[in-house]
């Protein structure tokens, strides 16, 4: 993969929103993720989380602006978290109007369980280079941005790998 591949990061919004954040700044760390130009990152966002979305986006500057990066357009759609279905076929229908050109990264890390059920059959169905997942070591540091995570307590792992 070229340090030029445009992608797209397609993740869920959840009660903890800073997951988001955290999740992008860890594929900026990652030896073989930081290679993607993450251009947009694409939010499945409840009635009762789109309230983060401009948050996260300021957050997701800094992030950039602290890694020296191009900083990502934020989209989302609203969707229903305990639904399946919905889930899927809204951000399905974003990704086929939008980022269809974009090498498609997915997150199944933060939101719902049905969100990231949804989120990993989304994967399969737009053929996603990667579908990843944020681990900690200890959910005292769930709330707080990577910067103060100590990095033994914290690791991008990719779950899937489209070569």
């Amino acid at each position: 993969m070229s340090s030029d591949s445009n992608a797209v990061l397609i993740t869920c919004v959840g009660a903890t929103p800073i997951v988001v954040v955290n999740v992008y700044a860890h594929y900026l760390m990652h030896d073989e993720l930081r290679r993607l130009r993450i251009k947009y990152v694409l939010l499945g966002a409840s009635s009762n989380t789109i309230r983060f979305i401009d948050s996260i986006g300021r957050c997701l500057r800094e992030v950039a602006t602290y890694f020296g990066r191009e900083v990502p357009e934020v989209d989302y759609v609203e969707v229903d978290p305990f639904d399946i279905y919905d889930i899927w076929s809204k951000l399905r229908k974003r990704v086929v109007e939008r980022y269809g050109d974009l090498v498609r990264v997915v997150d199944v890390t933060a939101g719902t369980k049905p969100m990231s059920i949804a989120l990993y059959k989304l994967a399969t169905d737009i053929d996603a280079k990667y579908v990843t997942y944020l681990s900690l070591r200890s959910r005292e540091f769930e709330n707080l941005p990577f910067t103060d995570i100590p990095k033994y307590y914290s690791n991008i792992v990719i779950l899937e790998r489209k070569v």
